[in-house]
């Protein structure tokens, strides 16, 4: 993938979005920073298809990463790639408000959906 194409994103969980689903008509990675703006720990959770290989405790069609952020404090939570049609989903951790920052990386022309809920 050239990338050649940037979309942001910036979300306030759980306070105006509950998730934000991630989509891309071309393959594409995804960065998500994080802001925990209250004064005990949350954090976010990344949720990405079945990975094409998996421990043998994995099961179910969906992987998912719960990344914790301590309190008032920010922080780079990561980078995870999907293909064409597939979908990233974040979510926070339980009702701790954080302030995300989401950057999608993605071929020129591509089509890129940040659908909040």
């Amino acid at each position: 993938m050239s990338v050649t194409q940037i979309s942001r994103g910036y979300f306030s969980m759980p306070d105006q979005e509950t998730e934000v689903r991630i989509a891309c008509s071309a393959d594409f990675t995804v960065s998500v920073m994080a802001r925990n703006v209250d004064t005990v720990g949350g954090g976010v959770v990344l949720v990405t298809p079945e990975s094409a290989f998996r421990g043998p405790g994995s099961t179910g069609d969906a992987d998912a990463l719960a990344i914790d952020v301590p309190g008032l404090t920010g922080m780079f939570v990561g980078c995870v790639g999907a293909m064409a049609g597939e979908e990233i989903l974040l979510q926070p951790i339980g009702t701790r408000r954080c302030a995300i920052f989401v950057t999608v990386e993605t071929d020129a022309g591509a089509t890129v959906t940040m659908t909040r809920g």
